[in-house]
């Protein structure tokens, strides 16, 4: 989560500079899932350019991993993978039973 922490001390130490505002509309675009035109960030400085790059493999880390946080609290909560419901929640295999 470096990217992620760096961007935002950037944000916070930096707000005027173009790079800042290119930081703040890919978050939201990533954020709300919607689109980021790529240009802006061409035009970022080499330093800048990575640390986007970097900021975007950290999210589509983030986003799988709540998906599994997903997928396992369905699993937990009796709801099967399919959305559809179980008649019960499944309790946990005992150790030795």
């Amino acid at each position: 989560m470096k990217a992620i922490k760096k961007v935002r001390g950037y944000l916070i130490e930096s707000p005027q500079e173009e790079a800042a505002r290119v930081f703040r509309g890919l978050v939201e675009s990533l954020g709300e899932e919607r689109e980021f035109a790529l240009a802006d960030l061409y035009r970022l400085d080499y330093r800048s350019f990575a640390l986007a790059i970097e900021l975007l493999r950290e999210w589509r880390i983030d986003h799988h991993y709540a998906d599994r946080l997903a997928l396992f609290d369905a699993a937990t909560m009796g709801v099967a993978p399919d959305g559809e419901r179980r008649s019960k929640p499944r309790k946990p295999n005992k150790p030795g039973s």
